[in-house]
């Protein structure tokens, strides 16, 4: 009787991938030994006379034949199947991103289904596991920026993958303070506010203001308020600060009615306020 042979279902892979077939083999017991001739078409070994013939890699994309002949005292059985060899997924980072200091951008492109994704590194970013992420990254060195370089793989399998290059630029971005921090001022008084650590200022709300846009303004306001100042920098970065004036209401004062006494009068009373 011929010898049984079947081969089991052969995975696809990606180019520069390997294989390593499995046959069942069967039949009655040989006189003579079996003799197994496997041909791997476009493979890498292309023959084996083994059994097991141990993992079999391809670098051509398309379907290649595999076949395996066993041959007993009672003929030849040959069974044959293929292996699909495909294209790694393309990773895709995304465009290259500027960002100011304690900014978000998001990287990446759309997944694609059945692929896996993984980020490196982790740092500023959202999840380090999918296609689009968003990171979030601070800077506040001496240059007027730095660089952060993101690399992504995608994976089909183990021995499937790319990956891809994402740079992030990150700005400095200004540190905006105001002298003083807060302040108190007299009905109808006013008072200066500074601000430094940026090149340009626009102040907001304009009410009691001196001007919008000068680093120092008189403010003189009619009731208390919170004056926000943005400052920016030539690299488009900018910074709030805030401040609130309020208004202390003059002391009511008075002397009392006045008074009649006579001559020589010893004591008088006074009831002035407070």
């Amino acid at each position: 009787q011929k010898p049984q042979v079947a081969l089991n279902p052969i995975t696809a892979i990606c180019a520069n991938g390997s294989i390593s077939p499995v046959a069942i083999v069967a039949g009655c017991s040989p006189i003579i030994p079996l003799q197994y001739n496997w041909t791997f078409t476009d493979g890498i070994p292309a023959v084996s006379t083994n059994l097991i013939p141990g993992n079999i890699s391809y670098a051509l994309l398309g379907s290649h034949p595999v076949q395996l002949s066993v041959t007993n005292e009672c003929g030849i059985t040959t069974a044959i199947s293929a292996v699909n060899v495909t294209s790694p997924p393309v990773a895709n980072a995304g465009a290259d991103k500027s960002i100011c200091s304690k900014g978000t951008a998001s990287i990446g492109t759309t997944a694609l289904p059945g692929i896996t994704y993984q980020w490196v590194p982790a740092t500023g970013l959202s999840n380090a596991n999918i296609a689009i992420a968003n990171v979030t990254l601070t800077y506040a060195g001496v240059n007027t920026d730095t660089t952060y370089t993101y690399v992504v793989k995608a994976s089909a399998g183990a021995d499937c993958f790319s990956t891809d290059t994402v740079l992030i630029t990150v700005k400095k971005r200004p540190v905006v303070v105001l002298n003083p921090a807060s302040i108190t001022i007299c009905e109808s008084g006013n008072t200066q506010i500074t601000a430094a650590g940026a090149t340009t200022y626009s102040w907001s709300p304009s009410t009691g203001l001196s001007n919008n846009n000068n680093d120092t303004v008189i403010a003189a306001p009619t009731a208390a308020t919170t004056y926000q100042v943005i400052g920016s920098t030539a690299n488009g970065c900018a910074d709030t600060s805030n401040i609130i004036v309020t208004i202390q209401a003059f002391p009511k004062t008075g002397a009392g009615n006045d008074s009649t006494v006579c001559n020589n009068t010893s004591t008088v009373q006074f009831n002035g306020l407070p």
